[in-house]
């Protein structure tokens, strides 16, 4: 029997593929289905990741602590007691954000909703005195968008969606119990991405991936705790800020800064606008320039003392990047994407100057 030529079995290759490609655009709502299907039943497992991700170094050096401990029970339990006090300190953290943060933001958008007449009024009464071109059509506008966002059905959807995040706590408590056997089988999950990369790669590019892959690992690692870990410090000093002086929604305002300060470059300046403004409106102009000051003088603190020492130089990448992936990945995925862009950015900066240096040896 004769073989078939190479082009031969390229058009069947390419006629095999028009099949399955013809075959997934018909079935296509049904393969989205089936795909919705699976990303349901997957979340606890993505959940888990996520956590384990962030967990798993914390718990690794307090095992390597509890070990140099001489007595032979505490060694012997030493990953048993590491996993206990990081998921303790975890629930607590989780237990504070449930019962008392959001309990206080709650009750500061629960203040706005019932004080919604006074702050509109107020709010015009600031946007009258200005000379704006087409300022009618705009207060047109910015009424009828308001008023539907604080209609009863829109309230009713908000009561679905925090019901929707209550029945989600299931997945959540999963997620939590397949972290913690994501860390205790850690090494033995990496024998097996190694074991399945040897499939497809010899075993120097397998040695190469792995290597960085620990590098990217670390450097997400390290630069979304010092982000969260700056939001936070940040968070706590303007909300103290607030409450001393007897700002409007301290807790909430306290929220916007903590969170904006984690989108580099542009998050610090539209949360101090937003605090400004929510100022302007209870408060008046002149004392909102006090809070715009304040917000600030706590920009330049921060930029300069208090996010180089805890992020430092993390992703290594020039200012010039950072807008770059800020704009770029914020435009195609909104808010996430401001948030993942420069680690994302950073990670094919390193890829290309590993690609590189294998090249040139």
């Amino acid at each position: 029997m004769q073989k078939m030529s190479g082009t031969w079995w390229r058009a069947l290759g390419f006629a095999l593929l028009f099949v399955i490609g013809y075959k997934i655009i018909d079935n296509f709502p049904r393969i989205l289905g089936y795909l919705s299907m699976i990303v349901n039943i997957l979340t606890p497992f993505v959940i888990g990741g996520i956590i384990a991700f962030f967990l798993h170094k914390p718990v690794g050096k307090l095992d390597k602590l509890f070990k140099k401990v001489r007595l032979p029970i505490v060694q012997k339990f030493s990953m048993l007691l590491s996993l206990i006090i990081v998921y303790a300190a975890f629930l607590f953290a989780c237990f504070f954000l449930l019962s008392y943060l959001i309990e206080a933001i709650y009750r500061n958008i629960a203040d706005i909703i019932a004080n919604w007449d006074i702050i509109s009024a107020r709010f015009f009464d600031i946007f009258n005195s200005v000379n704006l071109p087409q300022k009618q059509e705009w207060l047109d506008k910015a009424n009828l968008f308001l008023t539907n966002l604080l209609e009863t059905e829109v309230l009713f959807k908000a009561g679905n969606i925090v019901g929707g995040i209550a029945s989600s706590l299931v997945s959540v408590f999963t997620g939590i119990i397949i972290s913690i056997y994501t860390i205790l089988e850690k090494e033995s999950l990496k024998d097996i991405a190694k074991k399945a990369l040897s499939l497809v790669a010899r075993p120097t590019r397998v040695e190469t991936i792995s290597r960085y892959s620990r590098r990217l690992i670390d450097m997400f690692y390290s630069y979304f705790t010092g982000l969260a870990i700056d939001a936070v410090v940040v968070g706590i000093i303007s909300t103290v800020f607030y409450i001393v002086f007897k700002a409007p929604y301290p807790w909430l305002l306290g929220l916007i800064v903590g969170v904006g300060n984690m989108i580099p470059f542009f998050g610090p300046i539209i949360s101090a606008g937003v605090v400004t403004f929510i100022a302007a409106i209870s408060l008046g102009p002149i004392k909102a320039l006090w809070f715009l000051l304040f917000q600030i003088v706590l920009g330049q603190i921060d930029g300069n003392v208090i996010q180089p020492r805890i992020i430092g130089n993390s992703v290594g990448i020039s200012p010039f990047w950072v807008i770059f992936a800020v704009l770029l990945f914020g435009g195609i995925w909104g808010p996430w994407g401001m948030l993942l862009g420069v680690p994302i950015v950073a990670s094919i900066r390193m890829m290309i100057l590993s690609t590189d240096t294998i090249q040139n040896k």
